[in-house]
């Protein structure tokens, strides 16, 4: 069996933090300067000379320090950490529980942890070894050229290949959670099978921009096991686990001396048991240790080698870490599999990882250091985030240089001021399309001061909000004041400023309109909702108050068809939404084998009052030209009409008119 390890199985609003928090990559770039400056603000450059941790001693207090400040401010049952440099560990240890209620401390070298997607640098790997034995080509193959019984379907010019895939830039739509997974072992649906239900179109011309995709690696997971003719499961534990000598990782099976994951309830750490029958797939499914993390660490700083044994040739595993796409040159962009980073100038190669069941991740690699660490914990905390910051702060210290305004800068603002979003693991063409509702970090506002000056706000992973001055430094790139990273912006073929980019190599954000934002859906979802309660109250209470005074013939037929029609509307809406947004809230995993009952009942009962909305229509147009019921009445009605085709409008622009699963 497998833990649910996809990014949208918790709770909706829980997902969507950790959806956007799995792939969050904070990195500082070299900004582009004007030559005639006209202010300047405080930049960072690094000038040390060091070269990281040689002590262990000296290494092993500062991760005591920092895992016993952060285990208690975020109250994290356990962590593992493993630190390499130059082919040897420096340091693996384990703090805290694997399991709180038996106390059972993590053990370093036999405590296994679900690695979540760091896994895809394992997919990577396969892939890569794959193109060196020349069983693929060209990494620029049009995938369908080696896919049999399923195809791509891709209506652009451009192929998806396989270097799209590694780089997240294949353009295909995300899977959907809904279904596909199996309870019982034996039940499990083969990997062909899994991908027929799951795999969309390409929404996005292959190759243009980036955008996180777990279906993406789950395609390159299938063509590993295609190409080389074993299971993909199979096929990582022969070529890479066991080369390694990782004797307590596993591919797809939970092992015995697992970490329980706990997800924090709001007052006491509650352990995550659910359990889901999925196949191996190539989005992550490796449950390893730290001990064996540091193996597959060194094999990756060694080109390819660790002690005796090669898992790819160096020419190879240089490829793999060296970039192959960026959204823009002035920020870090897309090795194969590897994402770069250029936090405190420091040239890494890294890949975070999370799961809604209670684990998040991270693996770092600093290769002109030959150094490398891999951090985990058993619930939903930044802290292996929190590290590499803090590691870096501490062993390659940046100091304050000087960053200058791009001149004319007051006079572009206009050019950037927007709301964008990023829509990074959510399927745009399903009804789970309503998680970008939900997630907190996934839009960004870029506004304009009285002052002439660009503000950029949005939400952290904790929920907390960001705002921070934007500085000008070049023609559509502008550098956050906070923490100095840059944000650049593309134009459409109009000319039109239509995306931006920030140091997270995966992410795209999408111009999006004024009508499309998460502000004004919400609203329009409160409003509806009120007016629709309203009715719901203002209509009960005066058909009761009717019947006790016996009037019920004061009401013409059209006036009754009409208060009845609206009512059941109103009621439809009211409680069928309500369901829904309950069963995302509360169905965690059971999505997952398919939607429950109550799902079909409520979006057939938003379905349902879609169409009785016409009916209110006609009923509005007729109470007026007829001129039945009170002015006051009338007008209502008509503001109930107009809400009942706003939240048609609302329900279509989210996927939620019909059954659209996958």
């Amino acid at each position: 069996m497998q833990i649910n390890k996809t990014k949208k199985q918790k709770r909706i609003l829980s997902v969507m933090l950790l959806s956007a928090f799995i792939c969050i990559c904070w990195s500082n770039t070299l900004a582009a300067q004007s030559a005639n400056p006209s202010k300047q603000i405080s930049n960072v450059s690094s000038t040390t000379s060091s070269d990281g941790p040689n002590d262990p001693k000296e290494l092993e207090k500062f991760c005591d320090d920092f895992f016993k400040k952060y285990m208690e401010k975020d109250s994290v049952p356990g962590a593992i950490i493993s630190v390499v440099k130059n082919g040897q560990i420096l340091l693996k240890k384990g703090y805290g529980y694997a399991d709180l209620k038996n106390k059972v401390p993590i053990n370093p070298d036999k405590t296994a942890f679900y690695i979540c997607s760091i896994g895809k640098l394992f997919t990577g790997t396969a892939v890569i070894q794959l193109y060196e034995k020349g069983k693929i080509k060209d990494l620029n193959d049009n995938v369908n050229m080696y896919l049999k019984k399923i195809k791509v379907n891709n209506k652009f010019t451009n192929p998806v290949t396989f270097s799209n895939l590694l780089t997240h830039t294949s353009g295909l739509d995300e899977g959907s959670v809904i279904g596909g997974a199996s309870k019982t072992k034996d039940e499990i649906l083969s990997y062909e099978d899994y991908l027929k239900m799951k795999l969309g179109s390409v929404l996005r011309e292959p190759g243009s921009f980036t955008r996180y995709s777990n279906l993406g690696y789950n395609l390159l997971g299938y063509l590993v096991e295609g190409i080389s003719e074993m299971p993909f499961r199979d096929y990582i534990k022969t070529n890479i686990l066991e080369p390694l000598g990782m004797t307590n990782s596993t591919a797809g099976e939970i092992p015995d001396n697992l970490a329980i994951p706990y997800i924090f309830d709001g007052t006491t750490m509650q352990p995550s048991t659910s359990e889901i029958n999925l196949p191996g797939l190539g989005e992550g499914c490796i449950y390893s240790t730290a001990d064996d993390m540091a193996k597959f660490m060194i094999a990756h700083l060694q080109n390819g080698r660790y002690k005796e044994k090669s898992i790819l040739k160096a020419e190879t595993s240089k490829l793999m870490h060296t970039q192959q796409f960026t959204n823009n040159p002035v920020l870090p962009g897309m090795c194969y599999t590897f994402m770069q980073s250029y936090d405190n100038n420091q040239k890494a190669i890294k890949h975070e990882g999370g799961d809604a069941s209670g684990y998040i991740s991270t693996l770092y690699l600093l290769p002109e250091y030959n150094i490398g660490f891999f951090v985990e914990v058993n619930t939903l905390s930044t802290l292996p985030i929190t590290f590499e910051s803090e590691f870096l702060d501490h062993y390659f210290p940046r100091e304050t240089g000087k960053v200058q305004y791009f001149a004319g800068y007051k006079q572009r603002n206009s050019d950037y001021t927007g709301i964008y979003r990023s829509y990074d693991d959510i399927s745009v063409t399903t009804l789970l399309k309503v998680m970008a509702l939900f997630s907190n970090d996934g839009e960004m506002k870029i506004l304009n001061s009285k002052e002439g000056a660009l503000f950029m706000h949005s939400t952290s992973f904790e929920g907390n909000p960001i705002a921070t001055k934007l500085i000008q430094t070049g023609d559509l790139i502008l550098k956050r004041q906070d923490d100095n990273s840059d944000i650049v912006f593309q134009k459409d073929k109009q000319g039109n400023t239509a995306y931006a980019f920030n140091n997270e190599p995966q992410k795209t954000f999408e111009k999006i309109h004024w009508y499309e934002t998460r502000d004004f859906n919400f609203i329009t979802l409160t409003a509806c909702m009120l007016i629709f309660i309203f009715n719901i109250i203002g209509i009960t209470f005066s058909f009761f108050r009717r019947k006790n005074k016996k009037k019920e013939s004061s009401l013409t037929k059209l006036e009754l068809a009409s208060n009845a029609t609206l009512w059941s509307v109103c009621m439809l809406n009211v409680i069928s939404m309500i369901a829904f947004v309950l069963l995302l809230m509360t169905a965690t995993y059971e999505i997952q084998y398919g939607l429950p009952l109550v799902g079909y009942i409520s979006i057939s009962g938003l379905l349902l009052g879609a169409v009785l909305s016409i009916g209110i229509i006609v009923f509005c147009v007729l109470l007026w030209v007829k001129r039945q019921k009170t002015l006051s009445s009338r007008i209502i009605y008509t503001i109930s009409a107009i809400s009942c085709s706003v939240f048609i409008w609302f329900l279509n622009y989210w996927n939620l008119l019909g059954f659209k699963l996958q």
